[in-house]
C-alpha cells in the first residue's frame, strides 16, 4: 500500500469517526477538529479539505490558554498515537464527544476517563493489517537469510575485499547480552564501550566478535572520546568499578544496552536506565556455582584453619615446633617474609618465592601504606631494585626490617644514614656485574673507535648496496697500499713513474697514496674498450694491482705478456689464477698482516656486540622506545619484529613458527592491489620468504629495492632469478638438508611401494575388488585401476569433500605439485566424473585433456560454466543441483521483493546510523505493500515455482514468461518478457543464463516496468544489462531492485551502493544448511546412479 493510498484509507477513518460527532456544529462552514501533534502531510492535506483543524504548535498562546478558548467549540480530537489524552486534557474539553487516533493501538488513550465521560473513541482498524503483515513477513526473511547484513556486506566494499559472505554467524555464551543489541558478528564488528579494563581472559574473548572501546588507551581526554563515539556506542560494557550514570548516558544518547560482568549492579544508575528505555543486564547465574564454591571453601578454611596450617608448615615451624597449635593466639606467622615494593626480574621472583615468603606490595588492593602497615612486623628483608627508592618515610612504615637487599651494584636509592641509625645492614650485588660492565665497556670503546653501530644501521638501511663503501665509516687505523713489492719491480722512481694497471677502482685514500709513488691505468675511464687499452699498453704494464674485486685470470694475463708482479690489497687472493701465474713464473703478493690487528678488533667488537646486543640497543635508544617502553628488554624475540614478506601463503605449522619470531607481511590479506602493497613496504623488506610457488623475478626485486636476502622453503630454487639476485648482490638460501632425511624416507617408501605395489593393492581394497575378485594379482596388467575416481579441479565445500572421499576415490587437482594440465595427463585414463562449482569454468580445453569423462556433476543451479554444446559432441552427462535451491532461493526473491517495496534494508540503515532518533520518521522512506500486486515472473521453473506459491499466499497476481507455455499452470503466460514487463508491477528473474538469455532485460523491458516497478534478479547478472538497470534507476526510470547477481561479481557498480531503493546481496541466495544438506543429497544421488548406470537424478 502507498503512503497516498494509506493516507486516503485514513483520512477516510478519520473523517468517519470526527463526522458523526463534529458534523453536526452549526455556525462554521467546517466542523472543528482538534490536532495535538502535526500529522503527516499526506494526512493533513487531505483532513484540512472537509474539516477545520486547529493546530495548538502554530499558536502564539501556551497551550492551556489555546485550549480554554476553544474549550467550547472542540467536539473531536485527532492523535497520532505519540500524543497522551489523558484527564487534564479531557478536563479542558468539556464538549469533547469524540477522539480518534490514527495508530491501531490506543495505548496512549485514557480509556476508563473516556468512558465516565460517554467520549467516543475510534482507532485506525484494519488500515495498516496487510502492510504490517508484509513488512513482519520481510522482517522475517530479513532476520533468518540476514537480507539487510548482506546489503551492508556489499555497500562497505567487503565482498570484493574479503570474498563470500560468510555462511554461519557463530556464537559464544559469553556475548550473549551483548547479541541482543547486535547480532550480525561477521559483518564489521559492532562497538561496545568499556568504562574500566577488563580481565585479560575477558578481553580477549569479547575482541573476537566486539570492536572494544578502550578509553584509557586513547590520548584523548575522556570526555572527548565519548564526544567522538556519541553517535556509534549501543552498548557500554562496565566490570563492576565503572559508575555508569546519568551523566555517562547524557553524553552516548544512542545505547540501547549496559552489561556488566558482576552479578550486582549497584554501581549502574537503574532508574535512569529505564526512563531512558536502556537494557541493563548483569552477569546472571555465571559466577553461582564458582561464587558458592568459594564461599563453601571460605567457610571450612575459617573453621577448619586450613590457610593458618598452610602457613604454618610453608614457614618451617612444624618442624621447629611440633603439631600445629588449635589456638589462634598460639600461631606464629612466617618468619621468612621478604618484601618487594616494586617488580623485580621474573626469575629472580620465582627463585625467591621457593624458599621465602614473598610479600609483593603491587598486587594487593590497598594502598601501599596501609599494606605496609599491615605486614609490618612481618617484614625482616627488604629486596629492591636500583629504581626503588627505600627513603626514611618507606623505613618508619616497617619497624621489624633488618635487612635491605639491593639488586643493583649502586645504592644511592637507599638512605643509608637512616639504616645506620636504626642498625639495619644493607646489601649490594656486589661483583655479580664486574665482568659483564668490563665486558660492555670494552664493546663500547670498539664501537666508538670502529663505528660497529653505525655500520650496522648503513648496512640495516640498504646505503651499502646503493652507495657503496662509504669513508666516513673508517675507523682511526686506516690502512695504506703496500707499495713493498711495486719497488722490487720498479726501484727507480726518480725517473718517469713506473706503471701499474688497475683492474677496478681502488677506495679513494688508497688511489690518493698509490698515485703519488706510481702512474695508475686506469681502464674504466678510458673511451676505448678495455681489451683494445690492454693492447695499448700489453708492452709497459709489468705490474697489475687488484682490490681483490677484479678477476686476474689466463685472459687478463694473455694480453700482458711483460707483467712480473700481481698485488692484492685484499688478504685473500682467491680471485688471482696463482696456478696460471706460476707457470708464467709472475710473482703473486697479498696485504700480508696489514689488516690482521684491525680485523681481530672488530672480530672481537662484533662478538660483544652480538652477545652483549650493543647496536640493539643504540637502535632501541635512538628509536625513542627507551623513553616509551622503559629499560631495553633481555630476550632477543621481545625486540620488534624484524619484516619478512611472503609471496604465497605458507603451510600453517611452518607460518606458525615464524610468526613467533618475525613480523610477517602477507599481500593477499590486504585490500591492496599487490603492486601497490609491495610500493607501501619497499623501504621496510629486507628479506623474501618464498614457498617455491611464488616466482622471485626481476620485477619483485626492482619493487622492492632493499632486499638483501631471498629465501626458499623448498629445496630448489628454480622459482627464483639467479642471475638477477647475483647482479643485485642478493643473497639466496634454499632450505638445505632440511628435508633430506624425509625426503629420503619418502623415496625409500616410494622404491617399496612400487616394487611390491602398496598403494596398488590399497586401491584395490578400497575398490572392494579383493570381496568382487579375490586374492590382489601379481601382475600389473592384471591390476584394474579405480572405477570410482571423481576429478576436483578447485575446492568445494569441506563438508562435500569429506562425504564425497568416505564413497569414492576423489582426485584432488589442487593438492598436487604438478601443474594442472600435467595433472590431467596422468590421470586421463582414470577420471570418469568431474565434480565442479558454479565458479569452476570447464571449457573445451579441459575436456580434450579428459578423454575417459562421462559425467560433469556441478553443484550449482546454473551450467553456464560449462561447454554443454561439447559436452553433447562427446556424450558427456552433465547434471545440475536441480531442485535443491528452489525453495531457498524462492524464499529470498520474496525477501528482497519485500525488502524493495517496504524499504527494510534503508529502515535498518537508518536506525543504526542513530538518523531516527536525530531527524525522526522520515517520508522518503515510505514503502508500499505487496498485496495485490501485478509480479511477473522470468522463467518459471522449479525456482520461479517455488516463487508463485509463496506470492499467490499475499494475494498476488502472477504472470509468467518461459520458453514454452506450461499447459498446467492456471496463471496468464506471455511469449515476450518486454509484454510482461508492460503488465507487471514488479519483474522476477529466476530463468538460466544462456546465449538467447543474455541482457534479456534490457531498457525496453525496464522502462515498459516502469517509474514504479521493482526488478529482483536471483537468477544470472548478465541477465540484466547491468548498466542500462544503473541508468534506470540513477534516472527514475524504475521504481527500485534487488539484486543477489551481478555481471561482474564481486564488483559492483558504485552508483547502486548509495542508492536507499536497492537491496544488494552478494549472491547468497542459495547458502542455508538445509539447501546444502539438499544439494549433497542430490550430488551423492546423482553419482550413485551414474555408477550404477541408472538414470540421473537432475540432468541438464
Amino acid at each position: 500500500m502507498t503512503a497516498n493510498s494509506i493516507s486516503s484509507s485514513m483520512a477516510a477513518v478519520a473523517a468517519q469517526g470526527i463526522g458523526k460527532v463534529a458534523g453536526k456544529e452549526k455556525g462554521e462552514d467546517m466542523p472543528l477538529v482538534l490536532l495535538l501533534r502535526p500529522l503527516n502531510f499526506f494526512l493533513d492535506e487531505r483532513l484540512s479539505k472537509r474539516f477545520r483543524l486547529l493546530r495548538p504548535w502554530e499558536s502564539p498562546l501556551p497551550r492551556d490558554q489555546f485550549l480554554a478558548a476553544h474549550a467550547r467549540s472542540v467536539r473531536a480530537i485527532l492523535c497520532v498515537g505519540l500524543a497522551p489524552v489523558n484527564a487534564e486534557i479531557l478536563e479542558s474539553l468539556p464538549c469533547l464527544g469524540c477522539v480518534v487516533t490514527t495508530s491501531a493501538g490506543v495505548d496512549h488513550i485514557d480509556l476508563p476517563e473516556c468512558r465516565r465521560r460517554g467520549v467516543a473513541v475510534a482507532n485506525a482498524g484494519n488500515v495498516f493489517s496487510e502492510d504490517a503483515a508484509d513488512c513482519a513477513v520481510g522482517l522475517l526473511l530479513d532476520v533468518l537469510r540476514r537480507i539487510s547484513a548482506s546489503d551492508r556486506y556489499v555497500r562497505s566494499g567487503l565482498w570484493s575485499s574479503r570474498g563470500d559472505y560468510p555462511l554461519l554467524a557463530a556464537a559464544t555464551a559469553t556475548e550473549k547480552g551483548l547479541e541482543r543489541v547486535e547480532e550480525d558478528e561477521q559483518v564489521d564488528l559492532p562497538i561496545v564501550l568499556l568504562l574500566k579494563p577488563l580481565k585479560p581472559f575477558i578481553d580477549e574473548g569479547i575482541s573476537k566478535k566486539f570492536r572494544l572501546l578502550k578509553p584509557w588507551e586513547s590520548p584523548l581526554p575522556r570526555d572527548q572520546l565519548l564526544a567522538a563515539h556519541a553517535s556509534s556506542v549501543r552498548v557500554i560494557l562496565s566490570s563492576g568499578r565503572g559508575p555508569v550514570e546519568g551523566e555517562i548516558l547524557d553524553r552516548l544518547p544512542h545505547v540501547g544496552c549496559v552489561l556488566t560482568t558482576s552479578a550486582g549492579y549497584d554501581h549502574i544508575d537503574v532508574p535512569e536506565c529505564r526512563r531512558r528505555g536502556v537494557v541493563v543486564a548483569n552477569s546472571g547465574a555465571a559466577y553461582a556455582v564458582n561464587v558458592a564454591d568459594y564461599a563453601i571453601g571460605l567457610l571450612i578454611d575459617v573453621h577448619r584453619r586450613i590457610s593458618a596450617s598452610d602457613r604454618y608448615v610453608r614457614g618451617g615451624l612444624w618442624s621447629a615446633k611440633g603439631d600445629f597449635p588449635l589456638l589462634e593466639a598460639q600461631v606464629e606467622r612466617p618468619t621468612n617474609s621478604i618484601l618487594l615494593l616494586f617488580p623485580i626480574l621474573p626469575l629472580f621472583e620465582e627463585a625467591l618465592s621457593r624458599k621465602y615468603h614473598v610479600l609483593r606490595a603491587w598486587e594487593s588492593s590497598m594502598p601501599t601504606p596501609e599494606f605496609l602497615a599491615a605486614y609490618a612486623r612481618d617484614v625482616r628483608v627488604l629486596v629492591c631494585s636500583g629504581l626503588t627508592p627505600v627513603d626514611s618515610a618507606t623505613l618508619q612504615r616497617l619497624p621489624g626490617l633488618e635487612c635491605v637487599v639491593s639488586t643493583s651494584a649502586g645504592v644511592d636509592h637507599i638512605d643509608l644514614a637512616e639504616c645506620r641509625r636504626r642498625g639495619i645492614a644493607v646489601t649490594n650485588a656486589g661483583d655479580a656485574f664486574s665482568q659483564d660492565v668490563a665486558d660492555y665497556a670494552v664493546g663500547l670503546l670498539l664501537d666508538g673507535l670502529r663505528r660497529i653501530s653505525a655500520s650496522d644501521r648503513y648496512v640495516r638501511s640498504g646505503q651499502w648496496s646503493t652507495q657503496g663503501q662509504l669513508l666516513g665509516l673508517k675507523g682511526p687505523a686506516a690502512a695504506t697500499a703496500t707499495e713493498e713489492g711495486l719497488k722490487r719491480v720498479e726501484e727507480d722512481e726518480q725517473v718517469d713513474l713506473p706503471i701499474v694497471l688497475v683492474l677496478k677502482p681502488l677506495r679513494p685514500f688508497m688511489d690518493e697514496g698509490i698515485s703519488k709513488k706510481f702512474r695508475l691505468l686506469k681502464p674504466w675511464e678510458s673511451p676505448l674498450p678495455r681489451d683494445q687499452f690492454l693492447a695499448a699498453h700489453s708492452s709497459s704494464v709489468r705490474v697489475i694491482l687488484s682490490s681483490g674485486r677484479g678477476p686476474v685470470d689466463g685472459e687478463i694475463l694473455d694480453s700482458l705478456p711483460h707483467v712480473g708482479c700481481v698485488l692484492t690489497t685484499s688478504a685473500g687472493y682467491d680471485h688471482i689464477d696463482i696456478a696460471e701465474c706460476r707457470r708464467r713464473g709472475v710473482v703473486v703478493a697479498n696485504s700480508g698482516a696489514a689488516y690482521a690487528v684491525n680485523v681481530a678488533d672488530y672480530a672481537i667488537g662484533l662478538l660483544i656486540d652480538v652477545h652483549r646486543r650493543i647496536s640493539a640497543s643504540d637502535r632501541y635508544v635512538r628509536g625513542g622506545l627507551w623513553s616509551a617502553r622503559g629499560d631495553f628488554p633481555i630476550l632477543d624475540e621481545q625486540v620488534d619484529l624484524p619484516i619478512v614478506l611472503l609471496l604465497k601463503p605458507l603451510k600453517p605449522f611452518i607460518d606458525e613458527g615464524l610468526s613467533n619470531k618475525f613480523r610477517l607481511l602477507k599481500p593477499w590479506e590486504s585490500p591492496l592491489p599487490r603492486d601497490q602493497f609491495l610500493a607501501a613496504h619497499a623501504s621496510s623488506v629486507r628479506v623474501i620468504l618464498s614457498t617455491g610457488l611464488g616466482p622471485v623475478d626481476g620485477k619483485i626485486l626492482n619493487s622492492l629495492p632493499h632486499v638483501e636476502c631471498v629465501l626458499t622453503t623448498s629445496a630448489g630454487y628454480d622459482h627464483i632469478d639467479i642471475p638477477e639476485c647475483r647482479r643485485r648482490g642478493v643473497a639466496v638460501a634454499n632450505s638445505g638438508a632440511a628435508y633430506a632425511v624425509n625426503v629420503a624416507d619418502y623415496a625409500m617408501g616410494l622404491l617399496i611401494d612400487v616394487h611390491r605395489r602398496i598403494s596398488a593393492s590399497d586401491r584395490y581394497v578400497r575398490g572392494g575388488l579383493w570381496s568382487a575378485k579375490g586374492d590382489f594379482p601379481l601382475l600389473e596388467a592384471q591390476v584394474e585401476r579405480p572405477t570410482n575416481s571423481i576429478l576436483l579441479l578447485f575446492p568445494i565445500l569441506p563438508f562435500f569433500e569429506e562425504a564425497l572421499s568416505r564413497k569414492y576415490h576423489v582426485l584432488r587437482a589442487w593438492e598436487s605439485s604438478m601443474p594442472t594440465p600435467e595433472f590431467l595427463a596422468a590421470y586421463a585414463r582414470d577420471v570418469r566424473v568431474l565434480v565442479c562449482s558454479g565458479l569452476t569454468p570447464v571449457d573445451s580445453a579441459t575436456l580434450q585433456r579428459l578423454p575417459g569423462l562421462e559425467c560433469v556433476v556441478s553443484t550449482s543451479a546454473g551450467v553456464d560454466h560449462i561447454d554443454l554444446a561439447e559436452c553433447r559432441r562427446r556424450g558427456i552427462a552433465v547434471t545440475n543441483a536441480g531442485d535443491a535451491f528452489s525453495q531457498d532461493v524462492a524464499d529470498f526473491a520474496v525477501g528482497l521483493l519485500l525488502d524493495g517495496l517496504r524499504r527494510i534494508s534503508a529502515s535498518d540503515r537508518y536506525v543504526r546510523s542513530g538518523q531516527w532518533s536525530t531527524q525522526g520518521q522520515i517520508l522518503g522512506l515510505k514503502g508500499r505493500k505487496l498485496s495485490g500486486k501485478r509480479v511477473g515472473i522470468v522463467g518459471l521453473g522449479s525456482i520461479g515455482s517455488e516463487i508463485a506459491k509463496r506470492l499467490e499466499a499475499f494475494g498476488c497476481r502472477i504472470a509468467y514468461n518461459s520458453r514454452t507455455k506450461k499447459a498446467s499452470v492456471p496463471f496468464p503466460y506471455f511469449s515476450s518478457v518486454h509484454d510482461l514487463a508492460a503488465e507487471s508491477d514488479a519483474l522476477i528473474v529466476c530463468c538460466a543464463l544462456t546465449d538467447e538469455t543474455y541482457h534479456f532485460i534490457n531498457r525496453d523491458v525496464l522502462l515498459a516496468l516502469g517509474k514504479e516497478g521493482v526488478v529482483i534478479n536471483v537468477g544470472r547478472g548478465a541477465l540484466i544489462d547491468e548498466k542500462e538497470l544503473v541508468r534506470c534507476l540513477v534516472q527514475g526510470e524504475i521504481g527500485g531492485a534487488g539484486l543477489d547477481v551481478f555481471e561482474e561479481e564481486p564488483h559492483v557498480p558504485q552508483e547502486l551502493i548509495t542508492m536507499d531503493n536497492v537491496v544488494l546481496s552478494p549472491h547468497r541466495a542459495v547458502l542455508t544448511p538445509e539447501s546444502f544438506t539438499a544439494l549433497l543429497e542430490v550430488i551423492v544421488g546423482n553419482l550413485e546412479a551414474f555408477f550404477a548406470n541408472k538414470p540421473l537424478l537432475s540432468p541438464v
